[in-house]
């Protein structure tokens, strides 16, 4: 029976006649409203179990349950068995798998429970509800779940989905798994390919999402035009506006006013707070990194960790400072890699003790040739700048030199 449009119940009184409508009223008030909340306040799917799988070299649907989108529960309580000749029945070695409501009338009643004298025939005494395990030739292309052939196109994702239905007739699937048979396969575990690839499963509907015992918190597109205020135990915890925001993560912490440690806003900007470590790479599609203030110590030798950085108290330097303060071997490498993977250092710069001194000195290593569009300059040296006359006689001078020591 499809739902009322507008939510009745039963209004009780003293001495009140109840007839047995009145309490069929009251149970599909309940049903309606339940399935109401599954679909208002989540995504329909699978909420937990329903695997396809093999088992001692049979196909089973695992226990579990599913929610479809007119919020009715399909909980599978144990095992559904899929039998290997339902692929030559339906002529296809390539099945998919759903699942569907289903809802069939129980024992008559015993006796007893009806009136003397009248038919116990007809008369169900109960109504199980168990999902059915439908298979289907698998069709060419991957299956969307989401927009499933069987429900009309102006149903899904509309209002219409909160009239639900008792009708299995009218149905919405579940999708579970695509099924292969290789019969002719010798190893047992090629034998079924299960991809499960294309499940759908339940999602929450909510603009926002709080820990029960902390401060953490989630935001799906809320705009906060006004600072919002939560009390955990005998802490009020403060989360700070911003009337651009489009997404937020906000995580506990020792302060009662929150900024959010991950922030997306309506501009497409990205903010991310505090120390970040990064395990993998970092993909930059025609991006670039921008230093905005210089918030680096001014007492550097607190510092133990390489860092780029800007500082601007010396005028506008971006640097870089490799390694841990204790570490002697420090060196700055620029290099390309090889065809055969191994690497190949172009510069390298490092610091090292000079002879008969005492203190490190910066030394740059070239390797390979050194082009130079400009001076060289150095403290204690004369700047010339060459011309050509001047640099043919320098060459000419050195080849002269170079003979005359191969001959002696």
């Amino acid at each position: 029976m499809t739902q009322a449009s507008s939510a009745s119940r039963v209004n009780y009184f003293d001495q009140q006649f109840l007839r047995r409508q009145d309490f069929a009223d009251e149970q599909a008030y309940q049903i309606a409203m339940r399935r109401r909340h599954n679909i208002a306040h989540h995504n329909w799917g699978i909420v937990v179990g329903l695997e396809v799988a093999v088992e001692e070299g049979s196909l089973v649907v695992r226990p579990g349950m599913a929610v479809d989108g007119y919020g009715r529960e399909l909980f599978l309580p144990v095992k559904s068995p899929i039998s290997s000749d339902d692929f030559l029945r339906l002529g296809s070695n390539r099945l998919d798998v759903w699942l569907f409501y289903e809802n069939t009338n129980g024992a008559e009643a015993p006796p007893g429970y009806v009136a003397c004298g009248e038919d116990r025939a007809g008369r169900d005494y109960r109504t199980s509800e168990r999902p059915r395990v439908f298979l289907e030739r698998a069709r060419a292309g991957r299956i969307d779940a989401r927009n499933p052939r069987a429900v009309p196109a102006a149903v899904i994702n509309s209002s219409s989905q909160l009239q639900t239905t008792d009708n299995p007739l009218v149905v919405w699937p579940i999708y579970l798994a695509r099924i292969t048979f290789n019969r002719e396969e010798t190893d047992p575990s090629k034998v079924f390919l299960i991809d499960s690839t294309d499940r759908t499963y339940v999602g929450v509907m909510a603009e926002t999402i709080d820990h029960p015992a902390n401060a953490a918190r989630v935001e799906v597109g809320k705009t906060a035009t006004q600072e919002d205020t939560r009390t955990i135990g005998e802490k009020t915890i403060v989360y700070k506006k911003n009337d651009e925001r489009a997404f937020a993560v906000f995580v506990p912490s020792l302060k009662d006013k929150l900024d959010p440690r991950f922030e997306i806003d309506t501009n497409d900007n990205n903010y991310l707070r505090g120390t970040t470590n990064l395990f993998g790479n970092l993909l930059m599609a025609q991006g670039v990194i921008q230093f905005t203030e210089g918030t680096v110590p001014q007492d550097e030798a607190q510092r133990d960790d390489p860092m780029i950085y800007r500082v601007l108290d010396e005028g506008d330097h971006l640097r870089i400072d490799l390694g841990k303060i204790t570490d002697t071997e420090r060196a700055l490498v620029i290099g390309l890699t090889n065809d055969d993977g191994s690497f190949r250092p172009s510069m390298k710069l490092e610091y090292l003790v000079p002879a008969g001194g005492a203190d490190r000195q910066p030394v740059l290593t070239i390797y390979g040739d050194l082009k130079l569009n400009g001076l060289i300059t150095s403290a204690g040296t004369i700047e010339r700048t060459l011309n050509e006359e001047t640099l043919n006689a320098l060459l000419a001078s050195f080849q002269a030199g170079m003979g005359a020591a191969g001959r002696s």
